[in-house]
Formats: structure tokens, C-alpha cells, sequence
């Protein structure tokens, strides 16, 4: 699937520039899709009556099947959430096509109680050890907070009174019979960026993976993509933030960047010898929403402090509007390919798709998010 396209290589010095080109990429037009949702909201389950979104998708090779994490609306409607309440959801699948959802949350926030999530947690990004807990299986996910309107009516928590408070960890532990259980939760956010220029920031969207124990997040900044790392997660030092990728430096020679960076979706093992990859979006937004966007791939070789990105100039996949492409989950395979989970806005609510540079794998092939 690999074809020569020009990229241009951006190195941190300060700010980035463009400074070479590197050839690397599957072919854009290769990618495949489903046709129709994967998964769609259920009104017989409350917590995802109205929307679901934003999957996070695992292969658990001790029981060969796949299993996805995602954010759902719930049928909870309290004007302390002006943008819903939002639990998380838990599916399994023996072909990555066919979800079927666990029938209660794994995580239903309650407006009022204080927590950083009160209002929703959201944009989960997921990485699974199969070995651990006795090699039941442990997932390790990250999550974005937003907190009620009145959080701050009697005191001001730790993070602040913003409706977005940052992004916090769970640790879920599979029994025997691959039944989850949220068995720890940070009570705090343990990545909450600084407003820019003494606005509110906007972020979210992280992207996880894992090496030698050491945990690699990439999340937006609006407009930009940071970064953090550790190793410890009951103390993910703010000080490991920086900037990865600046949206000012790159959009006028990669075109698909636009005016936004945002969802930098995390694979291992990439070809060319490079070691990483994120295919991330980029938007162009005005006054009424978002006018276009794509995705595309950058890559990197390092994993800690100092990696930089080579992005493709072309896009993997381009897009109008806001309905089609709004979060999404690329796994590789061995065989070079990749598969995507992403979800698309309906008039009845959010549903989550599939697709693929192939459909056709096995289940094995999928590499694993704890690179080598």
C-alpha cells in the first residue's frame, strides 16, 4: 500500500519550519468504508440514549475480540450541563464490525458531586495490557473532563472554574470473563494546560500510547497539538508539556492543516523507519462552524523529549463540514494496512463507522498500542 508522497519535515527550534522532505504514507485514496454505523445510539439504554462518539478500540487477544470505549450522550438532561451529561460506554465485538454494549456505563457522571468529570468525560484514548491482573487484562484510558456550571458556587476546585477542567486517568481491570471494572480514577485532572494569552484554553482530544512503562499523550491545545509523557500516572508532571506541532508553522505548506489542529490519533511500529505515527486533523472553521477539513500522517522516531513530526503534505482523507469526520481511532496492521473507527453526526445523534485502507484482516494482525 506504500507509495512516494513529498512531506515536509518540521524540527523544533523554537518554533517549527519546514526544512527537508522524507517520503513515507500508504496511498490516501486506499481508505475503505463500511457502509452505515457500526454502532448507534440506543434508547433502551440510558446512558447512550442520544448519542454515541469518540470510540477508543482495543484487540484482546486473550479472548480474540475487540473492545471499544466511547463517549455517550445520556438521556440525563440538567441545565448545570448545558452540553449534556456524558458517560462512557463499553462494547465488544469479534470482528471490529458487530458491537454489542455493556448495558450500564462504565463511567456515569453526576452533575453536582465535584468531580472534575461531573458533567462528562469524554474523548477516551485507550491502551491495553494483556498480561496484567493476572492476565485477565488491565486498560489504561485517558479522558477529557468538563465540570457543571455551578462547580464553583461554595468553592474553586484545584483546576479551576472552566467548563472544560483537562484530562484525567482510569485504570479498568477485566475479570476472568472479560467483564470491566473501574477499579482506579484520578480525582484530578493530571493534564490541565495554562489559557493562552489569559483566555480560557480549549483542549481535548487525546491520543495515548506506551512504551517500556512510560505512557506518550498527544492533545489539542486550540489550534495546536502538545504533548506529554510519564511513567508515573499518579503524577503527570504539567512541566512535560510543550509544544509538538504549531498550527502557524505549518499551514501554509501543508495545505490540509487549515486553521486547526486536533485529534492526533496515536499508532506504533510504522514503516520507514519510523516508530510512530499520528494521522491528525486539521479544520477550517469560521463563524457558523466548520467549513472544511482532512487528516493526514506524521511521523516521528522519537518517543521523549525532543521528538519531532514529518507531515505528509497530502491527506489521508478530506472532508466538508463537521458531520463526517469528528473523532477517530486508526490501528495498524501487520501487513502495513490500517483500520479506522471514527463517528459521523446524524439527525438523530452521533454513530460510530468503520473503514480501512483493507477490510479484510485477522484479528491478530492488529498491532498493539504498547510499542515495541
Amino acid at each position: 500500500m506504500s507509495v512516494l508522497l513529498a512531506v515536509a519535515r518540521l524540527v523544533l527550534v523554537g518554533l517549527f519550519a519546514a526544512v527537508s522532505t522524507a517520503a513515507h504514507a500508504q496511498t490516501p485514496g486506499s481508505w475503505q468504508e463500511v457502509a452505515g454505523a457500526v454502532l448507534s445510539p440506543n434508547p433502551g439504554l440510558s446512558y447512550m440514549a442520544e448519542s454515541v462518539s469518540s470510540p477508543t478500540v482495543m484487540y484482546d487477544a486473550n479472548r480474540n475480540r475487540f473492545m471499544m470505549i466511547f463517549e455517550a450522550k445520556t438521556n440525563n438532561h440538567d441545565a448545570r450541563c448545558p452540553q449534556g451529561v456524558w458517560a462512557l460506554g463499553f462494547a465488544t465485538s469479534p470482528d471490529g464490525v458487530t458491537w454489542t454494549p455493556r448495558s450500564t456505563p462504565l463511567v456515569n457522571p453526576q452533575p453536582g458531586n465535584g468531580r472534575f468529570y461531573s458533567c462528562a468525560l469524554s474523548h477516551p484514548t485507550a491502551v491495553y495490557n494483556p498480561t496484567a491482573y493476572g492476565g485477565n487484562g488491565v486498560i489504561t484510558l485517558f479522558a477529557k473532563g468538563e465540570q457543571d456550571t455551578d462547580a464553583c458556587a461554595v468553592t474553586t476546585p484545584s483546576w479551576g472554574c472552566d467548563q472544560i477542567t483537562g484530562i484525567g486517568w482510569l485504570q479498568i481491570y477485566l475479570d476472568a470473563g472479560g467483564s470491566p471494572s473501574v477499579v482506579a480514577a484520578r480525582s484530578t485532572p493530571v493534564l490541565d494546560p495554562p489559557p493562552a494569552a489569559g483566555a480560557p484554553a480549549y483542549y481535548g482530544y487525546p491520543k495515548v500510547v506506551r512504551k517500556g512503562g512510560v505512557y506518550r499523550v498527544l492533545y489539542q491545545v486550540y489550534p495546536d497539538i502538545w504533548s506529554a509523557y510519564t511513567g508515573n500516572l499518579t503524577n503527570f508532571p504539567d512541566n512535560q508539556q510543550r509544544l509538538e506541532i504549531a498550527k502557524n508553522d505549518v499551514k501554509l505548506v501543508i495545505p490540509w492543516v487549515r486553521n486547526e489542529l486536533f485529534n492526533p490519533s496515536l499508532v506504533c511500529d510504522d514503516a520507514v523507519g519510523m516508530s510512530y505515527a499520528g494521522f491528525i486533523g486539521g479544520r477550517l472553521t469560521n463563524a457558523t462552524g466548520v467549513v472544511s477539513g482532512g487528516w493526514g500522517k506524521a511521523v516521528t522516531n522519537t518517543f521523549g523529549t525532543g521528538a519531532t513530526f514529518a507531515l505528509d503534505a497530502t491527506a489521508q482523507v478530506e472532508f466538508t463540514g463537521d458531520d463526517t469526520w469528528r473523532h477517530w481511532d486508526v490501528h495498524k496492521l501487520t501487513t502495513g494496512d490500517y483500520l479506522v473507527w471514527f463517528d459521523e453526526k446524524t439527525a438523530s445523534g452521533n454513530i460510530i463507522r468503520f473503514g480501512g485502507t483493507t477490510l479484510t484482516f485477522n484479528n491478530a494482525d492488529v498491532v498493539s498500542k504498547t510499542c515495541p
